[in-house]
């Protein structure tokens, strides 16, 4: 069990959330960066105690199309935190609330504007044919349930 300081885990977090939802593998986004095709990969290993510099962030921002400042905690969320180290607990597809977050990523960044089938989203997030893909399938009816997305002709298309 890694612990780090709580403001690395969520770094850590909100990139691998903002990849998933531009579509990038960890590999690709480290390749897009011009590192290690396996250092997305090991920063978001739950056994590897490494975190992210401001640099490498620098360098995922711009890739990603976002302000470096979006991988920080807000400064209420720093106030409440005293510096503890916690455990390093990194998003996952193959827990329902986390892809319930990734969903509403993609809602809000338009991904859904077309209407998508559900392998284009399990191949959008890199998990087609793995297990994960059951978990999304649950988020996507979770998603039509809270009126997020809707379904036409077995595509899903926001709502």
């Amino acid at each position: 069990m890694i612990k780090l300081p709580f403001f690395a885990v969520y770094i850590i977090n909100q990139v691998k959330l903002r990849r998933l939802i531009k579509g990038y593998s960890a590999r690709k986004l480290s390749e897009a960066i011009g590192l290690e095709s396996q250092l997305v990969s090991k920063y978001e290993s739950e056994t590897n105690k490494n975190y992210y510099s401001h640099q490498v962030l620098i360098k995922i921002a711009d890739v990603l199309g976002c302000s470096v400042r979006d991988f920080y905690p807000p400064d209420e969320i720093l106030l409440e935190n005293d510096g503890e180290y916690i455990t390093k607990t990194i998003i996952s597809l193959s827990n329902l609330e986390d892809v319930k977050k990734v969903l509403t990523g993609l809602i809000d960044d338009a991904y859904f504007s077309i209407s998508r089938t559900f392998e284009d989203i399990t191949k959008y997030l890199h998990i087609n044919g793995k297990p994960e893909s059951t978990v999304v399938k649950q988020g996507l009816e979770w998603a039509i349930e809270n009126g997020l997305l809707t379904m036409n002709d077995g595509n899903f298309i926001a709502g």
